[in-house]
Parts: C-alpha cells; structure tokens; sequence
C-alpha cells in the first residue's frame, strides 16, 4: 500500500523548504524528505551567512518573511545596521525551520533517501528508505516531485538530456524541471 501526497520535495535545504512550506501553505498535501537529520542544508550545516535581503518582487518573500518573524519569536535573528535581517543563530534556526514546517502540516522525512522512482501517466511513484533502517521502506505516490537536492540529484535518475548540459544552472531552486523539459526527458 503507498501513502499518496500532492507534492514531494526532496532536499531541505533553504530552497526545498521554501518550496514545501508554500505547497503546504497552498493546501497541497506535501512531503519533505531530508538525508540529514535536520532541515537548513548550507543555512544550518554549512554556515553560511547571512541570508540576503529580499525585496517584495522576490518570489519567496512570504516564506523569508515568515523566517525572519519566526527566527526573531525564537531570538534567533539579528539584524544589522545594514538592514538585512537576514543573520540567524544557525543551531536555533534548525527549530526555526521544524517550527515553520510544522505550522504548515508539511510531513518531514529525516534520514531518508528515495530510490525505485518511476513515472507513470500522472503520478511518480517511489520507496522511501529511512536511514540506517532500510528495511522499513513505505511506498510514496505523488503528482509533483521537486528536486531540491542542489545537485540534481533526482533528476539525473531520468537521464534527462536538458539537465546534463544545465544541471548546476536549473537545479538550483525548487522548480518543478519536469515541467519545463515536459516531454523531451
């Protein structure tokens, strides 16, 4: 038996997290599955800082603002004299993340990784392996799939032609590359 979602994101990083709290936002069931075991990617594990300004044309304003209003209820941002509030305590921020997820009902896999992906008419189908518990596997069903690896990681499964030679350049957010390679991956 599979559990069905609306939207997957695979990553949790700043940008599968960006892209998981507003489907969730949106009433899309979502799933985020994270190899590590926290949420944040570079932002938490990689320290990197600060997080820059975002004007109110950016396409995740809503989401940054509701960070940085969060962080700030948490005291884990600063805001300099430059104006960016964009500083955050990277070990709070982990709560931070969990917190905003949470506040969404966006369902969190930790220490999980994806294999056995296929694409079938409408849906993709997966297992979802727990780590270091593999034998635990529960088989996942979604209308949208979001690589949010960084790396394209789950894209390159498909061998999609497109992202060999743009991976580093499309991958970087969280847009759905399935829709814009629609039939030629």
């Amino acid at each position: 038996m599979s559990i069905k979602y609306d939207v997957v994101v695979v990553g949790a990083g700043a940008g599968g997290i960006s892209c998981a709290w507003n489907a969730a936002k949106y009433g899309l069931k979502t799933l985020l599955v994270e190899k590590n075991l926290h949420c944040g990617g570079l932002i938490t594990s990689g320290l990197v800082m600060p997080v820059m300004k975002l004007n109110h044309e950016e396409i995740n304003v809503d989401f940054y603002n509701a960070l940085v209003k969060t962080a700030k209820d948490k005291k884990a941002c600063i805001t300099y004299s430059d104006g960016n509030n964009g500083w955050f305590n990277t070990e709070l921020l982990k709560s931070v993340f969990d917190d905003l997820l949470k506040s969404v009902n966006c369902d969190v896999a930790f220490l999980s990784e994806i294999t056995n992906i296929s694409h079938k008419n409408t849906y993709f189908s997966f297992e979802l392996h727990p780590e270091p518990i593999s034998t635990l596997s529960q088989y996942i069903e979604t209308t949208f799939l979001v690589d949010g690896t960084g790396n394209a990681k789950i894209f390159f499964f498909f061998n999609c032609e497109i992202l060999k030679n743009f991976a580093p350049t499309i991958a970087f957010g969280t847009i759905s590359i399935f829709e814009i390679c629609h039939g030629k991956c």
